[in-house]
């Protein structure tokens, strides 16, 4: 018996639990928050299911317990994650912009095919700003993800200070946030479970992932590279950081970027750059059509939003 909701089971995991059957009277697959997504049995053991209480991180010991004390052996299979909740489609998601297998899945297909549109809101940390801007946005909220970016030019060669964190301080009123780390990226498990515990210690914010990204050496943050002679050494590093896993989901085959007059862009970066999309049209030209495939205009910059985990 095995749960629908382990979308990174493999043939080989249903092999492996068989082989463990053969010398075990139990298999259990354990899954990561505490219960388990596939049980084995020899023959039907209903004492091990009796009095059972279930949805908690104590499942799949307290049944492996009952298992012991009533005579008979258990093996447990490779550990997995399940969807319960929004917030493990996020986390499946990101486990998804690294492995490419898993964007191939069925769940992985589904998942970029059903994926949102993007709002996204360039700030420069006014508070008085932001929450004006949230007040005119909370009614998209279940229609599209709007994300709040601070570009942080200012704090490319030093850890976030406590003016780094406007940006996320802004998102409290929001149920569900995706918080942007836009310097050299690094370790994003490692940086997410950081960030949550000291966010919600020193600020009381709750949040369900963080994406780690390479700062763009554009703008200021461009021209400081040029002016310190650090350009080459860092692109030199984004280039070695490509990962063909993140080109299914790069933001630029999701969303498109509109000037204030109407010009349309393959991303913020093509904007700021100054190149627009190759067929030169307007927000005008698309309004009533439906939307179709296009080519999208590439430069340097494109390998900041392919190094490591991604842009996306």
């Amino acid at each position: 018996l095995i749960g629908t909701d382990v979308p990174e089971i493999k043939q080989a995991d249903l092999d492996y639990a068989f082989r463990l059957l053969d010398v075990h009277d139990i298999v259990l697959g354990p899954t990561q928050d505490g219960g388990y997504y596939l049980v084995g049995m020899k023959k039907p053991v209903r004492e091990v299911f009796e009095k059972q209480t279930y949805s908690h991180a104590s499942v799949l010991e307290n049944t492996a317990k009952a298992a012991f004390e009533a005579g008979y052996t258990v093996g447990f299979a490779r550990t997995l994650h399940d969807i319960d909740e929004k917030e493990d489609i996020s986390k499946f998601r990101n486990r998804m912009r690294k492995t490419l297998e898993l964007q191939k899945s069925e769940t992985g297909r589904y998942l970029l095919k059903k994926q949102k549109i993007s709002i996204i809101v360039p700030i420069y940390n006014e508070e008085s700003t932001i929450k004006s801007l949230q007040k005119q946005l909370i009614p998209l909220l279940d229609k599209c993800e709007i994300l709040f970016v601070d570009g942080g030019d200012s704090l490319c060669d030093e850890r976030p200070s406590g003016r780094a964190f406007w940006n996320c301080i802004s998102f409290k009123a929001f149920l569900y946030v995706d918080v942007t780390y836009h310097f050299q990226s690094p370790d994003q498990t490692a940086m997410e479970l950081e960030y949550k515990e000291h966010l919600e210690a020193d600020f009381g914010i709750v949040f369900n992932a963080l994406y780690t990204l390479y700062n763009n050496p554009m703008g200021r943050f461009g021209a400081f590279l040029r002016r310190s002679g650090n350009l080459s050494g860092y692109m030199k590093k984004l280039y070695d950081a490509f990962n063909p896993a993140t080109v299914e989901a790069l933001m630029c085959r999701f969303q498109i970027s509109v000037d204030y007059d109407g010009k349309l862009y393959d991303c913020d970066f093509n904007l700021a750059a100054g190149l627009p999309i190759f067929s030169k049209e307007t927000i005008a030209d698309w309004i009533g059509k439906p939307y179709t495939a296009r080519k999208i205009r590439m430069d340097k910059h494109c390998y900041a939003c392919t190094a490591g985990a991604g842009s996306s």
